[in-house]
Formats: C-alpha cells, structure tokens, sequence
C-alpha cells in the first residue's frame, strides 16, 4: 500500500499512475482523509500497489516427470540443477551445474546407486591387553528424483528408493579375522556374539589379556630399640637420653620379623605372550651367633647386645662390672661389650671389641672401643677413643677402589696399545704394561705400596692381594704378564674384597659424655656432650660435634670434620677456645666469647667481640664467612 497526498482525489491518482508507472484506470484506492476549509481543500487516499504479472518460464517434478513451461514475452527461462544423487540430461548432454531448459527439450534423469559394505577394524591397546572391534554396515542405496513444486530455479531433491544391508559378519567370520591379526588369547564370545547379532559394534572390546601384578617389598619390623641416633626436637636440640645405655636381649626373645612382600605375577597379552611383572624387593634374612630363624623371626638363643649388620642379626656377649675397675678388677679387656656400674680409676684401662657403657665417670683412665662409648659420669684426665677400625676399613676400601680404578684403565689402555702393534709387532703385553705404567701411570707402584702398608698387620685375605699386586704390578714382574687376563683376575679379586668389606657395613662409633676436663676424645663417629660441657680438652670427631643447650666449651680444641655445633663457647676470662671442620664444615655457636678461634679447612678468624647466632663456613671463592650478631 502506497499514500499519496492533494488538493482532490483526481490530484492524487494523478501522482500514484506517475509513481507507480500505472495506468490511472487501473489503480484501486481508498480514501483515507478529507478536509475542507475556506479556500482549501485536502485528501489523502491508500493505494493498492498491482502485482506485476509472472511471465518467467517454469518447472517442477511430479510423480517423477520433470514438467516444464516456457516462459511469456519478456521472462526468462526456468532453470534446473542436477544434486548428488540424481544425474540430469537435456538433450542427451549430461549437466553438472545450473541449466536453462525449455518445454522443447529433453530432459532426462538418472538416480545413483551407491553400493553397500561393511568395514570391520582391529585396534590393540598400548600394553597389548585388550582388542577392540569396531564394525560399520553400509547398505545399498538406490536414490529417485523427488517432486517439487512449480518455480523457475529447481535444485533437484532425491529420495531412497531402495535400501539394502549387506550381509553380516558370522561368529565365525569375526573369529577368523581375529585370527589374522594373531589375537588368540582371552577371547570375550558374549561380546563377540552381540557384534554378530547387531551387524555393528562402536569399539567394543572382544579380548582381554591378564594384566601384570608387580610383587610388593619385603619389611623388617624390629623387635628391639636400635636408637642409635639421638632424637631432635624442633629446635634442633638433641635429646641425649634417648640413646640409651647397651640394649639386652634375653634368650628366646624375637628380634625381628621378616613380612614377606606380595609376590609378583605375570600377566599375558591378547596374542597369548607372557608379560613380565616387577619383583619387589626381596631381604634375604641371616641368623648369626646366638640367634636361630624360625617361622620368619629372628629369635635369640644367647643373652647380650643384639647387632645388626645388613641383614644379619647376631647377639654379642655383654661383660657387666657391678663396681669400680681399680687395682682389684685390673685393667679390663673383653671382644664383647661392657657394662660397667662403678668409675674407672686412676691408671685402669678399659678395652672393648664391641661397645662401652660406664654409668659413672673416670679419672686417670684409658677407654679404648671399636664400637660407641657412653660416660654418665664426668671425664677427667683421660684418654676415650672409639671405632680405631672402622677407620682403617674405610681408607682400605678407599685404597682398593683407587686401585681398580687405575688397573682398569691400564688394563684397557694396554689392551689397545697391544692390539694395534703401535709399538712394534713383537713386543709383549707385559713390555707393553710395564711402559704404560712408566709413562702415564707413575703412581701405581706408590698406589701399591700404600695399600701393602695399610693391610700389613690385617688378615692373611688381604695381606695376600698386597702381594699379587706388587709380584704382578711392581719392578720386573710386570713384564712376566702373559696375557690381559691376568689383569682381569686381579680386579676380579680387588672388587670381591671391596664387596666383602662394603656388606660388612661401616658402624660409626660414637661417643657420649656429661663432662671432660683435662682429657682427649677421638671419636671416629660423631661426639656427644650432654651435660655441662668441656675444659682444656681435646676433642676430635670423624664425623660431627654436638653441645647440648647450655654447655659449654672452654679451652681446648674442638675438631670435627663435618659440623660443630656449640652453645656457650669461651669465658668473659678470653680463655682462647679452638673450633676447627673441613673446607666443606660448618660451624654453629650460640654464644661466643672474645679469643674464639674459628679455622675452616686452612682459613681461620678469630673473635673478638662477645656475639650470638655465629655461623662459620667456607663460601666458593675458598674464603671463610662468619655470619654472627654483636651482643
């Protein structure tokens, strides 16, 4: 609808046949307004606009006839698209695209046929335990035209005429094709029996294998307190009592159980292949003197200290001295341990094999022991050493892997040198050996001799490889060497001696007391003192030194090669206190006083002034740090 606007009705047709290019006589209107004044005159009419005429040619399907009419003066043809699944000819050409037609053409169509199938894969998980089936049927497809209205632009549409599956796998044709791929084991027939049912299948699993079960490891449940190692609290304070003084066991006591670990089972994959499981890790148990194994527990048999050393348990005799050792007693000396109740007096000495345990002090004595040593009492002017050999058990098995180290390298450098002819085509391998040892392994030969000097006074064992060595390895020997294997057979006995040391495990020995005065400590383990500390003493630790909260250290020396850590050192009386660890130690004191020595590895400072919270150590440029706050 159009609105137009004038002075009479005549005025505004005159402007809808102009605008509309519309015979006047043609045009249906309606008047909308109408008014009048004085000297004027207005209307406003709604007019209909009049369809244009459809003069465009037309097609459409029906009952699966392409019908097409042909277009009136001045229209333009209809046109048809062929689609997917319907081919479309006009004129005996065929088209692929968007074509003008006329009523006088031919105009032809073909329907698709798509072929049916039906596609079965295989699919194997990673670890080989399960196999998937998926299966898709496609059926065949017969495709008509489909009618449609009349209109001038036509796509044609398509309808299924005919649709047919192809037939399905059998049981048996499922298994076959799992035979193929070699898939024999674990077979799911439920499974297997639906996919033949149903004709289809969206992965679903037809075999599964047995997956590996790896075993658990085996654990030791102590029976007994081996607190070696003294308790901290969180501030870093130990807590000396928890040590403890030598633990007894009693005959028929248990002093482990051995829990076996779930053992591991093999699992096997879809192709009937065995899958490895991983073991746990297994402890193999020994009962050494003085215990027996029974029903998986480690029972005593004997009375005395148990030991543990890897996995061996044994029990060792305890020899208790109810009193003082003095003049009546005479010195003491016993391979086990020993408990003594009483003090050590002036002149008595004291030697275990194993541990000592005095629940009183000593003064004048000597306390030697290869295992820990425990003093309640207070220490005055005597000598306390412990754990001498595990000293020598570690620079041993250190000699030893420096040995095989530079052995193998000859052995292999020489191996080489020999092989190639490099220097000559008729020298031995002992010349070749004898000249590589010479030229670029001068300090085998020292090597040698240090390691003879270590073991000279050591079991016949060790004694005999000092002497292969230097028959073999040393002055004219060395060019008796008939072959390369001689080599191997000494490393072969060099690296079976290093394991039997290393299975012998290296105990440290600690040592623990209240108070020493005037006395030396060497400990090849760490030192603990617990009470009021220590004076004009010497102290040295292979391993650490520890001061319990508010004791103190005056005078002496105090060397440890990992870590001190002190209290109080020093006196407002400049007593000079020495405290001195390796290059890589560190040193810790609460408290220090001035003329407080401070040595790490061979740079020293000395303190001055009264400070607190001091720490000592070494930084990367090899200078020596001291981090302290001034009273």
């Amino acid at each position: 609808m159009r609105v137009f606007t004038g002075g009479s009705v005549e005025e505004c047709l005159k402007k809808a046949a102009i605008d509309l290019k519309v015979d006047i006589n043609d045009l249906e209107y309606e008047i909308l307004e109408q008014k009048k004044t004085l000297f004027k005159k207005h209307f406003k009419i709604e007019v209909k606009i009049p369809l244009d005429e459809d003069i465009d040619g037309k097609v459409m399907i029906s009952d699966g006839e392409i019908q097409v009419s042909n277009p009136k003066d001045g229209g333009r043809k209809a046109t048809i698209t062929p689609s997917k699944e319907i081919f479309l000819k006009v004129n005996e050409d065929e088209i692929d695209r968007k074509t003008s037609i006329s009523l006088e053409d031919d105009i032809a169509w073909t329907g698709a046929v798509v072929e049916g199938k039906r596609e079965l894969n295989v699919t194997i998980s990673d670890d080989k335990t399960e196999a998937y089936i998926e299966l898709q049927s496609i059926p065949r497809r017969v495709y008509g035209i489909k009618d449609s209205l009349e209109m001038t632009d036509l796509i044609v549409g398509s309808s299924i005429e005919e649709e047919i599956y192809p037939p399905g796998y059998s049981v048996e044709d499922i298994l076959e094709v799992l035979t193929q791929f070699k898939i024999t084991n674990g077979l799911l027939m439920d499974n297997i029996k639906n996919i033949s049912k149903n004709n289809k299948a969206d992965k679903l699993i037809v075999a599964q294998g047995i997956q590996p079960q790896d075993g658990s490891d085996d654990r030791l449940i102590l029976k007994y307190n081996e607190n070696k190692v003294p308790v901290k609290d969180k501030k870093g304070n130990v807590d000396f009592k928890s040590i403890g003084h030598i633990c007894t066991i009693k005959s028929g006591e248990v002093l482990c159980e051995l829990i076996k670990g779930v053992t591991a089972v093999e699992g096997k994959d879809v192709y009937g292949n065995k899958i490895s499981a991983n073991e746990g890790k297994k402890i193999s148990v020994n009962a050494g003197k003085g215990c027996t194994f029974i029903d998986s527990k480690i029972i005593a048999v004997e009375t005395g200290k148990p030991v543990k050393k890897g996995y061996t348990f044994s029990i060792e005799p305890v020899y208790v001295i109810n009193g003082d050792v003095d003049v009546s007693t005479g010195d003491v000396t016993f391979d086990g341990n020993i408990e003594i109740f009483g003090e050590i007096l002036d002149g008595m000495k004291v030697k275990s094999g194993k541990s000592v345990f005095i629940h009183s002090g000593a003064s004048g004595a000597e306390i030697i022991s290869e295992n820990d040593i425990s003093i309640n009492g207070n220490v005055m002017t005597s000598n306390v050493s412990s754990g001498k050999d595990e000293v020598y058990k570690k620079k041993i098995f250190n000699a030893l892997n420096n040995l095989h180290s530079t052995i193998t390298e000859l052995k292999n450098m020489g191996d080489q040198v020999y092989k190639s002819k490099m220097l000559g085509q008729n020298v031995k391998i002992g010349e070749v050996i004898k000249i590589l040892i010479e030229k670029r392994f001068k300090k085998l030969e020292k090597n040698i001799q240090e390691y003879e000097t270590l073991v000279e006074s050591k079991s016949e064992r060790l004694k005999l490889i000092a002497s292969i060595l230097k028959n073999k390895l040393t002055g004219l020997g060395i060019i008796n060497l008939k072959n390369i294997d001689e080599l191997d057979k000494i490393l072969f006995l060099i690296k079976s001696e290093q394991e039997k040391i290393y299975c012998d495990e290296f105990t440290q020995s600690d040592i623990k007391l209240n108070y020493i005065q005037d006395s030396k400590i060497v400990s090849y383990g760490d030192v603990y003192i617990n009470g009021k500390g220590e004076y004009i003493s010497e102290i040295f630790a292979d391993g650490n030194i520890y001061f319990a909260e508010r004791s103190v250290a005056r005078g002496g020396t105090l060397q440890a090669r990992k870590e001190i850590k002190c209290s109080i050192v020093g006196s407002g009386g400049r007593v000079r206190t020495t405290l001195k660890v390796d290059k890589e130690g560190h040193i810790y004191i609460d408290k220090a006083f001035p003329n407080t020595k401070l040595i790490v590895g061979k740079m020293e400072c000395i303190i001055e002034d009264e400070c607190k919270d001091v720490h000592a150590y070494m930084n990367e440029n090899g200078e020596i740090v001291v981090e302290k706050i001034k009273e």
